[in-house]
């Protein structure tokens, strides 16, 4: 009987520990995430910026595809900074 009571208590702590663990983690991803999603519109216009520079760098500035998908990115990324900045606005 003893040595099961032992087997449980330590099954006991490392589902303790594990949640521990977890809980500690969710906080830090929840934190840094709220921080990133603020300036995700930020992000999106740096990308499409150096999508941008590296096509022109590259020679590829023939691709219709490429242009666009950077011009949405910079587009969007406006939009979104302007829509997030909005949210979080008290007036």
């Amino acid at each position: 009987m003893g040595a099961f009571k032992n087997a449980v208590q330590n099954y006991v702590f490392f589902l303790i520990r594990t949640n521990i663990f977890s809980s500690f983690v969710h906080a830090l991803i929840e934190t840094d995430m709220k921080r990133h999603v603020n300036n995700l519109g930020i992000y999106a216009v740096c990308l499409g910026v150096l999508l941008l520079l590296t096509a022109f760098l590259a020679g590829w500035t023939d691709s219709n595809l490429l242009l666009v998908a950077a011009w949405l990115l910079i587009v969007g990324g406006i939009v979104g900074h302007v829509v997030l900045a909005k949210r979080q606005s008290k007036y």
